[in-house]
């Protein structure tokens, strides 16, 4: 088995045209294979959801994406991890919402 190297992932983001952010993720070897986990059918649905629906939590981002809970967290979370999705702070609940209209990615193969 290969040893799993640290990937480089530059993510620009452009919201008003100012923010740029360089992050560096350990748990993917640097392959497409890999990093189409990140970036997969699902993680795209709920961008989209969050866009057009603005849903109130992320109980109700998966009710809208009628999918389970527990799999729409993790996904929401680890697009939180990579900078993709905030959250605004409600009562007892986390709203989420795109940091920006726009991103970029580039890694090398």
């Amino acid at each position: 088995m290969a040893k799993s190297k640290k990937i480089r992932i530059n993510l620009s983001f452009r919201k008003a045209g100012f923010v740029s952010r360089i992050i560096h993720y350990k748990k993917f070897s640097p392959d497409i294979a890999s990093f189409r986990k990140i970036l997969t059918k699902e993680k795209a649905d709920i961008l989209q959801t969050i866009k057009t629906k603005n849903p109130g939590s992320i109980y109700k981002l998966a009710k809208i994406l009628k999918r389970d809970f527990r799999q729409v967290h993790n996904d929401v979370w680890l697009l939180h991890n990579f900078g993709i999705i905030e959250f605004y702070k409600k009562q007892k609940s986390l709203q989420p919402y795109l940091a920006s209209d726009k991103f970029q990615v580039n890694f090398e193969i």
